[in-house]
């Protein structure tokens, strides 16, 4: 007995994928499931440089991904860990932290970066959290002297934004260190700390880079210095969120100004060219002011005096995800 039309359209539904009609012996044709995969997973890490230090180590140990019923956790060591442990992690009696991996953040700077973990398969679903499992042993080296001061981080653990991943997709991040906010050195206290004000999480396929030069005539008529010194740093750039923005509530890491800098970096001599360049990496995309500054010592807790020598404007997107700036004369 032959099928009825609303029955043979029901047994299309049915089956879902197949071919209604026959083929000469009067079956139904069938087509393949589409093969789907399971997301991946990357995450790397990268830093905006900090004044006055040569060496900035962090003691990396694991990422864990808080999922809807169970953790994922990828620990140093671990095959599919895109690093392995290292001996840059020393414990209080000088012995090698096993399993840890010392990472020198000053060498990933601006658009750099190292993989932690690179297309690492995960389950699709929504993940509440990454966090950083982090151990003793970070330290910071100091441009002149060469001395080491102990950085710790509160908890040993970095706690970051989660994210949600589905199938035949590859999702990738980068953790920006924005040491000169990070970083602080609280008064009666040993060491630096790891504030977590200064992280932030970043999707790299919505993320590009600022970056320009200064020019050398600006910094000698505002006294910026020192100049053509590798070792010191004769400006510093502050990033806000929007446009149209006024100067004078433009504030530092811990200003009381109403606009709140979303990154900051520094302007360094490059020897090679004899310019004076400056990145800032990782950098949602959106629209931005960008202020220089001559003010190099800012306390990120504390409202310092930092005044603007000049403002631009940037915009960046998935068609122009490099932004370029140039300062060349002063805020008028």
């Amino acid at each position: 007995m032959s099928l009825k039309p609303l029955q043979s359209s029901l047994l299309c539904l049915l089956v879902a994928l197949s071919a209604c009609g026959g083929n000469d012996d009067g079956l139904p044709l069938f087509v393949d499931p589409i093969d789907t995969q399971q997301p991946t997973f990357s995450l790397a890490v990268s830093d905006a440089p900090v004044d006055g230090l040569s060496d900035v180590i962090l003691c990396f140990s694991s990422i864990t991904l808080t999922g809807e019923s169970d953790d994922l956790v990828m620990q140093v060591g671990d095959a599919d860990f895109g690093i392995t442990a290292n001996d840059l992690c020393l414990d209080d009696t000088g012995n090698i932290v096993p399993n840890a991996v010392g990472i020198n953040l000053l060498e990933y700077k601006g658009s750099e970066f190292l993989s932690l973990v690179n297309d690492y398969t995960i389950e699709a679903g929504h993940y509440a959290q990454i966090n950083l499992g982090m151990t003793d042993g970070s330290y910071a080296v100091d441009k002149l002297d060469y001395s080491k001061t102990p950085i710790r981080v509160p908890s040993n653990e970095i706690e970051l934004n989660g994210f949600s991943a589905v199938e035949n997709t590859d999702v990738g991040f980068t953790v920006e260190f924005d040491l000169r906010k990070a970083l602080t050195a609280p008064e009666g206290q040993t060491g630096y700390i790891l504030q977590s004000d200064g992280i932030r999480i970043v999707n790299n396929q919505q993320a590009g880079d600022i970056n320009g030069l200064v020019s050398e005539t600006l910094l000698i008529n505002n006294l910026c210095e020192p100049l053509a010194d590798i070792h010191g740093n004769p400006a510093a750039v502050y990033l806000y969120q929007g446009t149209q923005l006024d100067i004078d509530t433009l504030a530092d890491n811990d200003g009381s100004e109403g606009v709140a800098p979303y990154a900051s970096s520094t302007v360094y001599f490059d020897s090679s060219q004899t310019l004076y360049p400056f990145e800032i990496g990782f950098v949602p995309f959106g629209s931005y002011t960008v202020a220089l500054s001559c003010n190099i010592s800012d306390d990120p807790e504390m409202d310092d005096e930092v005044s603007f020598l000049d403002v631009k404007e940037v915009t960046i997107d998935e068609n122009k995800p490099e932004g370029s700036v140039d300062f060349e004369e002063g805020y008028e």
